[in-house]
């Protein structure tokens, strides 16, 4: 009998790792590394999310508002004389809800003739101060005028020594709320 060998048909042989087996393998060991530190210093890294409900109100805005009174008797303004005054009272209410500043500032159609404004109940005496007609009148200039309150004004016309006699002039006063800045 003959012996005859047998051959493997195929032949096996070692290959070595391929890249991507290389690249999963270093990034395993630097993961096992980064959890060993971890663990080696007591560290934990978790996320916690939450979130709570304000209950909120309304918001609202205030309100600005404001009511003139005047019972002017136009005929006491009349054939007036040089360096002559008259003055008559008006009322100003806040009809808002908030505090308001108030100033007056008033227009006149010719020279010569001049409108101020005080704060208070007129009396016998001339106004003081600046022509509304020349600059603005603060009547609050320290405390404004409370939401609902009135306030009485001294409203008062001159004739200056710059009017021509026999002439006239209509004229208009604007009473002007402003909102107090807080």
């Amino acid at each position: 009998m003959t012996r005859r060998r047998i051959e493997p048909r195929h032949r096996l042989s070692w290959v070595g790792p391929s890249g991507a087996q290389l690249l999963l393998g270093g990034a395993g060991a630097v993961c096992a590394g980064a959890l060993l530190a971890s663990g080696a210093t007591g560290a934990t890294f978790a996320l916690w999310k939450d979130n709570g409900v304000v209950n909120a109100s309304t918001i609202s805005s205030a309100s600005l508002s404001l009511s003139v009174t005047a019972a002017f008797n136009s005929t006491l303004w009349s054939n007036m004389l040089t360096g002559e005054s008259v003055r008559q009272s008006f009322t100003v209410t806040n009809t808002g809800n908030i505090p308001t500043r108030v100033s007056v500032s008033a227009t006149v159609g010719s020279a010569g003739y001049e409108v101020r404004v005080a704060n208070g109940a007129c009396g016998s005496s001339a106004l003081a101060g600046t022509a509304a007609n020349v600059a603005a009148t603060e009547l609050y200039p320290t405390t404004p005028l409370a939401a609902g309150a009135t306030g009485t004004q001294c409203l008062e016309v001159r004739v200056a020594s710059a009017a021509v006699a026999g002439t006239s002039a209509a004229f208009t006063a604007t009473v002007t709320a402003n909102q107090v800045q807080p």
